[in-house]
């Protein structure tokens, strides 16, 4: 790689690991925040659904942004957004404040994530771009393997504000160095958006957000919210399909080589988030662990997903098949059933175990799964692939860490046992059930993408799958 191709990559992978870094850094937090804010489990984990909705809304627009400005102009934009939305985390007097810094944080981010997926496309070499999307998606899971243990540092001395203050610094370095280093790699051209699908994909997401939000609160309100987001979103399906200027591109996924990757990682992306959210939860709650000892659990498993992350992109680069995406799936599996069966009286070193075991079969998935997305697009289509691509990303982490949160806030209020510890851990292994469900779902789409494959030379038909 050339020496400024470097740089570029360096810093973008600097900025994408402190965007990582903030959506994770409250996390360990959260049973503190809730005792001085006075809120429940399910309103705890608005902290991280708004932060992953906010991304979720605003990542389809990207492919505008980025036919319309520079990149390195975005970049720094949405650092500016990371800098003012962690000041007013600083400030924050009241859990409302703390929502509104945290959905700043995740504009940012929503502009980020794409963008810097597709400026380290555009820069790397054909032959290194899977292992580029490994260390992309290495530094972004670099965050839970240090943010945990570092919040548990602080709580057990200081306000957990503190933290935020110590990242701006960071913060106002990286825009300081993008705006003397980085220079734009996008083609600018004009592009209109429809006022149209624009408004009803607003109130899509509108009538989406409510449902989730009063999923334990108005069942009934919530379902007809749902219902009526969902035909709302059949419509702008329907209209921005045969728009001459896309929102999101879902004519890409006539392709099953991009529809069956991208489906299974909204799947993965479910309970990637949800599980790294329940085990502060369960430790803190259930197993009476400090903070710090509860960050400390989470640190051997993140530091496997980012070593696994590393292995299967590079032999992801070898051989370009499913079986490591098959062996992270069935690995997966194993861990959540014997999640299933962890309780008060297991060893924390078991709980580790398991916790290594489940990071490591989700380190063998994400990356492939993303870089068959990827190399099947033409290079026309690289900036709608990656909105479609990690638009379904996002909603995959917020619905599945909404869902979960919300089964385990239901099942822990039945009161179905006398302890209030024991029904938490009851709703806790109903999520887990339901995880391996949703597993054996994704087992089946990697044995489809395998068969696919079996069918498909990758080296003849990159960039030629998709016929619009």
């Amino acid at each position: 790689m050339e020496k400024y191709n470097k740089v570029s990559i360096f810093i973008i992978l600097f900025a994408t690991f402190l965007f990582a870094f903030t959506q994770f850094l409250l996390i360990n937090a959260y049973p503190t925040i809730m005792r001085e804010f006075n809120v429940n489990n399910s309103q705890i984990q608005l902290l991280t659904s708004l932060f992953l909705f906010t991304t979720m809304i605003l990542i389809p627009f990207t492919n505008y942004l980025s036919d319309t400005f520079k990149s390195n102009h975005l970049i720094i934009a949405a650092l500016f957004l990371l800098i003012l939305g962690t000041f007013l985390g600083c400030q924050s007097f009241n859990f409302y404040m703390l929502l509104i810094s945290r959905i700043i944080q995740g504009a940012g981010y929503a502009i980020i994530l794409p963008i810097s997926q597709s400026v380290l496309l555009k820069i790397a070499p054909n032959k290194h771009q899977s292992f580029v999307l490994g260390l992309l998606n290495s530094v972004i899971n670099i965050a839970p393997a240090i943010a945990p243990p570092i919040t548990g540092i602080f709580l057990a001395f200081l306000n957990w504000k503190i933290m935020y203050w110590l990242l701006l610094p960071f913060e106002i370095l990286v825009v300081i160095i993008s705006i003397l280093y980085l220079s734009n790699t996008f083609e600018n051209k004009k592009t209109k958006l429809n006022k149209k699908i624009v408004t009803l994909y607003a109130m899509g997401c509108i009538f989406l957000s409510l449902m989730l939000l009063f999923l334990d609160l108005n069942i009934i309100f919530s379902l007809l919210s749902g219902f009526i987001s969902l035909l709302i979103f059949a419509i702008f399906i329907f209209l921005d399909k045969h728009s001459k200027v896309s929102l999101i591109n879902f004519n890409l996924l006539h392709s099953q080589i991009i529809q069956l990757p991208t489906i299974a990682l909204f799947l993965v992306m479910m309970l990637l988030l949800s599980v790294e959210s329940i085990l502060p939860i369960f430790t803190q709650s259930i197993l009476n662990y400090t903070p710090i000892k509860s960050g400390f659990i989470m640190t051997p498993g993140t530091l496997i997903l980012i070593l696994a992350t590393f292995i299967s992109s590079q032999l992801f680069d070898k051989n370009q098949n499913s079986n490591i995406i098959i062996i992270g799936v069935i690995t997966t599996a194993i861990s959540l059933v014997l999640f299933i069966f962890i309780d008060m009286h297991s060893y924390m070193f078991t709980t580790i175990i398991v916790f290594c075991l489940f990071m490591f079969g989700i380190g063998c998935t994400i990356t492939p799964l993303t870089s068959i997305a990827y190399i099947n697009l033409d290079a026309a289509y690289l900036f709608q692939g990656s909105a479609l691509i990690n638009t379904f990303r996002q909603f995959g982490l917020i619905l599945g860490v909404t869902l979960f949160s919300k089964i385990i806030n239901f099942i822990s209020h039945l009161s179905v046992y006398h302890s209030t510890t024991s029904n938490l851990l009851l709703g806790i292994r109903i999520s887990y059930i339901a995880m391996a469900l949703i597993l054996v779902i994704v087992l089946k789409l990697a044995l489809s993408l395998k068969k696919l494959q079996n069918k498909i030379s990758l080296s003849d038909t990159n960039h030629s799958n998709i016929k619009l």
